[in-house]
């Protein structure tokens, strides 16, 4: 009886040390909202893809119809860690269902964070109102 209640303990052990949390530390992020415009419109169904200094994406939004975007870390529209990044914009016109990514709508250099020429600085504050991005052709 004994070697069963043992064993009874041990796998009760294993199991509840596998219910914790399983997600690394996140670093903790900031809510951070901002706008593009292109040609003096909206720039609807763009991406916008935040950069570290190394060039890795560390955050994206997609700007809504009247030009406005939320940037999403870990879950939507959560944020992004403080600090400075670089920026880029994805633009693509949809050709079809079977091709989503048609021409681009913006020049090239918006594509690349190292020549977007965009940059943001995120506090670590409970709202980030970004300065609107005016792209030009």
């Amino acid at each position: 009886m004994r070697t069963c209640s043992f064993w009874l303990w041990v796998s009760l052990t294993l199991f509840v040390a596998g219910c914790g949390n399983n997600e690394p530390d996140r670093a903790k992020v900031y809510p951070a909202r901002g706008s593009v415009s292109f040609k003096g419109k909206p720039a609807a169904g763009a991406i916008v893809r935040v950069h570290d200094v190394s060039g890795a994406l560390v955050s994206r939004g997609v700007v809504q119809k009247d030009g406005t975007f939320a940037l999403t870390t870990n879950e939507a529209g959560d944020g992004i860690p403080a600090g400075r990044y670089r920026v880029s914009v994805y633009w693509r016109r949809q050709t079809s269902d079977d091709e989503p990514d048609g021409p681009s709508l913006l020049p090239d250099r918006y594509s690349r964070p190292e020549s977007s020429g965009l940059e943001i600085e995120v506090r670590a504050e409970p709202e980030n109102k970004l300065s609107p991005f005016i792209l030009k052709p």
